[in-house]
């Protein structure tokens, strides 16, 4: 429970919504609360605010031999996309913070993205070299996570496994691992 409920406030960006009669919401602090009214409308949506200089301390301290600008770098980036916490530890799990990673398979960079058409076709990159790009591969990556997301109908639990290919319980819990230790104490 702990997992949806958290994964639930920051990946969809801490969205207010008045609900529809009787709805249950979970507030940012975890709390039940009744929300009464007569319709659906977002009321307001909140980007939250990380510490970034912390963030990059983390990436540098768990990363596998990259500059503290790099750290940055992919901080920098990671904070563009929709759920850069949950992106930042998906790259630890898959990469180490390594932008020049390549695995068995092919897979590259700091997501250990696969070189496919569609990345081409969504104009993500020109050449599959791009991806060894900190930028470029977490474009790449957000964009693969959003279609994963959509597969899994809004399950996040499930879109972390069918990221890593197939649903696999020891990746999920290492990613879930990994994103609670980088929100640190801003989960508490």
């Amino acid at each position: 429970m702990r997992y949806e409920r958290v994964l639930f406030r920051d990946v969809l960006c801490l969205c207010l919504a008045w609900a529809v009669l009787g709805a249950v919401l979970w507030t940012e602090y975890g709390q039940k609360e009744q929300v009464v009214a007569k319709e659906v409308k977002i009321v307001k949506q909140i980007k939250p605010v990380y510490d970034e200089d912390r963030l990059t301390g983390y990436v540098y301290k768990h990363s596998y031999r990259i500059s503290k600008e790099t750290a940055r770098e992919i901080v920098q980036n990671a904070m563009k996309t929709r759920c850069p916490i949950l992106l930042l530890a998906i790259m630890q799990v898959e990469s180490s913070f390594n932008p020049a990673a390549v695995s068995r398979a092919g897979a590259r960079g700091l997501g250990q993205v696969m070189p496919v058409k569609a990345l081409k076709q969504a104009h993500i990159v020109n050449d599959y070299r791009d991806l060894f790009n900190v930028e470029t591969n977490i474009k790449a990556m957000d964009y693969i996570f959003k279609r994963k997301l959509a597969k899994a109908n809004g399950n996040y639990k499930r879109a972390i496994g069918y990221y890593f290919g197939r649903y696999n319980d020891k990746y999920v819990n290492k990613v879930l691992d990994a994103y609670f230790e980088l929100l640190g104490d801003q989960v508490r």
